[in-house]
């Protein structure tokens, strides 16, 4: 069972926010639609790749209605074309009620595919050798926008049929004037059957998410509709979608929709999710009025009015991956990275770029969810991340929240220093972990796993021989070493060697910590290559190698240490040989592991880890 997410608890808090709401009445001009239970409430949200958020009422049956009209269109266009088929119906707002008997009386057409006298008349449009084949192209495409084989109420569609003759009157209305070119009687048994397909909420959510994906369907992908004919069914679901309230709907939502008089409504939010809403009261002009309110609040509260939020969501996240695939830059022992090896999954780190909106951190949200019963520790990193909308920071710090009560160990990094992200950050909990660079998180999130698994991190004092570098060593070799070794300290914060230094000298360190840094480059901040602690050694490149150094050598604290020069390696060598062969193949495996780390780190950084 998938754990919920901050999306779920937004749902949640919807719900509860309007199912007390019992403003509108239901649909009574359908004689059975009249007996609907007007409590019923549902709302679903289903992402382009296939994620499915849903609360109340979700899979209670209801049917299509005009919801129906937006799709059939797209079979129209499917048929005839773009062109062809705005010779036939136009896609021009009326500002009247769906069911009004206006007609473009100069390009001799409907008005447009989201009202009756247009529905009506593309339907009529659809090939086909007969009703029954007709009906099995309608009744197909909607059952694969669904992604399912969708029933018919037979009973809603007998009662349409004895109780329509405004539609009736509509469809003579357009024969009389040669817009409707197919028998009165044919088209409108197939209008009624389309309108009477029962779907649920979960089936309105994936039929917009099919649209918000181009025409694929996102679990089935199926292409169900060409990205063209799709590009052309949202347009007008945009300008005509919600009757004679598109105007304000468009202001209030900006979202493409289609709403019935079953009680559904879908929207479409482009290139990241359907949303789907089911409550049977009506407003005056047959929209759903929980509905209505639902998608105003999530427009609202998730910033995806489409107007306001142009950016594409699905490069926002870089990257994901644990532990066991890349690793901080700080050296450990042989024993703690196989430690850090074997549990490494239980360090989550997610890299974010771009900039952050609803659809973005919907996939952080989900990823991240999908780990929490193995995680211990989450590290979010925001170097990358050019800004964020304040309802992506808001799900941002639900998000942190809810990992906190799953016990995990969250730390940012590089949150920036100003904007809705900054003020999340600073209002979380003061227990909150927050960072520089993902490098000092991670660091410290592995010195927290070696301690739960009982291998204390390496951050206090050693002797020579406790170290790996001397792993094998006989008394003697250890003594051998031992007279060739300088004592050395540095103080914190000091620099120990600069690039291009002559100096080859090696440190073994007994105490503190150093890092290797790379040159300064235009950015001003300088990457940390390596870090060592008490046990590890560093500079031993350029003292096996003779050349010059690369990379600038800093004590992060006081260091005391033993310095190995050039001249004292080849004295050890000479008087113990055997010696010097065990500390130089120590010292290989040192280095090994270095690379094989650096390597993993940066294919980790590469690849996004599949769902979860």
């Amino acid at each position: 069972m998938r754990r919920p997410s901050p999306i779920d608890a937004r749902l949640r808090l919807l719900h509860e926010r309007h199912r007390d709401v019992r403003d509108g009445e239901v649909a009574t001009y359908i004689p059975e639609l009249a007996s609907v239970d007007p409590e019923k409430f549902g709302i679903v949200i289903a992402t382009v790749d296939g994620a499915l958020y849903e609360v109340g009422d979700s899979d209670h049956k209801f049917t299509i209605q005009s919801v129906s009209k937006a799709f059939i269109f797209g079979l129209a266009l499917q048929d005839h074309g773009s062109e062809e088929l705005l010779n036939r119906v136009g896609v021009e707002p009326t500002g009247d009620p769906f069911n009004a008997i206006v007609l473009d009386e100069i390009r001799n057409r409907p008005p447009n595919p989201m009202v009756n006298a247009g529905a009506i008349a593309v339907t009529g449009l659809i090939e086909g050798l007969g009703v029954d084949e007709r009906w099995s192209r309608i009744h197909d495409l909607l059952s694969r926008f669904a992604g399912r084989p969708l029933e018919v109420d037979e009973t809603v569609e007998k009662s349409e049929a004895l109780t329509g003759h405004r539609n009736r009157a509509i469809a003579h209305l357009m024969r009389g004037f040669d817009m409707l070119r197919v028998e009165v009687d044919e088209v409108l048994d197939l209008y009624f059957r389309q309108c009477s397909v029962l779907v649920d909420a979960t089936d309105l959510a994936l039929m917009g998410a099919t649209l918000a994906a181009r025409g694929r369907h996102p679990p089935t992908h199926q292409q169900v509709l060409s990205s063209e004919d799709t590009t052309a069914v949202l347009s007008v679901m945009t300008s005509c979608g919600m009757y004679d309230s598109s105007g304000e709907w468009i202001y209030r939502v900006g979202l493409p929709a289609k709403s019935g008089v079953g009680g559904g409504i879908v929207a479409v939010l482009p290139g990241q999710a359907g949303i789907a809403v089911f409550s049977p009261r009506l407003d005056a002009r047959g929209n759903s009025v929980r509905g209505v309110r639902v998608c105003q609040d999530l427009s609202r509260d998730l910033g995806v009015h489409l107007f306001s939020e142009p950016e594409i969501a699905a490069s926002s996240l870089r990257a994901i991956y644990g532990r066991d695939r890349a690793a901080s830059r700080r050296s450990r022992d042989a024993n703690h990275d196989t430690v850090l090896r074997e549990h490494g999954t239980e360090i989550l780190v997610v890299e974010l770029q771009g900039r952050l909106n609803f659809g973005s951190v919907e996939r952080l949200c989900r990823h991240v969810v999908g780990y929490l019963e193995i995680a211990t520790d989450l590290i979010i990193d925001f170097a990358l991340v050019t800004g964020a909308d304040v309802a992506a920071a808001v799900l941002v710090g639900e998000l942190v929240e809810e990992c906190r009560r799953a016990e995990l160990e969250v730390a940012l990094s590089s949150v920036p220093r100003s904007g809705p992200l900054a003020e999340i950050a600073k209002n979380l909990a003061p227990e909150f972990g927050r960072f520089d660079t993902a490098e000092e998180a991670l660091e410290q999130a592995e010195d927290r796993l070696l301690a739960r698994h009982g291998v204390a991190p390496a951050n206090g004092v050693v002797e020579l021989g406790e170290t790996e570098l001397c792993r094998g060593f006989t008394g003697e070799q250890l003594d051998a070493l031992h007279r060739v070794l300088i004592p050395s300290e540095f103080p914190a914060q000091a620099t120990v060697t600069h690039p291009s230094d002559a100096s080859s000298s090696a440190w073994i360190i007994l105490e503190g910590s150093m890092t290797v840094e790379l040159p300064t480059g235009e950015s001003g901040v300088a990457s940390r290559l390596r870090a060592v602690g008490p046990g590890s050694i560093l500079g031993e490149l350029a003292l096996l190698s003779g050349e010059a150094r690369s990379a600038t050598i800093r004590t992060d604290t006081r260091v005391r240490c033993l310095e190995l020069t050039p001249d004292g390696l080849e004295v050890f060598m000479s008087d113990c040989p055997s010696g010097a062969a065990v500390f130089l193949r120590n010292t290989a495996n040192v280095i090994g592991r270095w690379l094989r780390n650096s390597n993993a780190h940066a294919r980790g950084t590469l690849d996004l880890a599949p769902n979860p």
